[in-house]
């Protein structure tokens, strides 16, 4: 992972961009899952598991959500009641079946989203949308 540029001096995230607003509300990552379905976390190391041999990132779980980041966070994961809600940046709006919506920042900067609830769901497709995400933040 490339260096930071800034390094938040109360809650040690680091940012591309020197006083990146964020919140310094961090959780350990077992508090989102904490009376939610088992298949839930079995869903998120399935993801974890897929990504590490293809992609060096990091988790940060904060109050709200958990974020996958490498340079940049290029995947939220916002557990629910019975699903994980997966947010992850493409360089285009992605046409298919499986996405709930897509975000345009910018020409190149989209953000789509999937729901899934269990580990079966993370099949290559998932995971090639999540590793291509990564590689567009390192």
């Amino acid at each position: 992972m490339a260096d930071p540029a800034w390094e938040c001096p109360k809650c040690g995230r680091v940012f591309n961009n020197e006083n990146q607003w964020h919140s310094c509300d961090l959780r350990g990552l077992d508090a989102h899952f904490h009376h939610r379905p088992g298949e839930l976390r079995g869903a998120f190391d399935e993801i974890v598991r897929r990504l590490k041999p293809k992609c060096e990132f990091e988790v940060e779980a904060v109050k709200t959500m958990i974020l996958l980041r490498s340079k940049s966070s290029f995947a939220s994961i916002k557990v629910e009641k019975a699903s994980l809600k997966i947010g992850f940046t493409t360089r285009e709006v992605l046409d298919h079946p499986r996405l709930l919506d897509s975000v345009v920042y910018s020409a190149s900067s989209v953000e789509s989203f999937i729901r899934i609830s269990t580990p079966d769901e993370v099949d290559d497709e998932l995971a090639t949308w999540l590793i291509d995400a990564c590689e567009m933040s390192s």
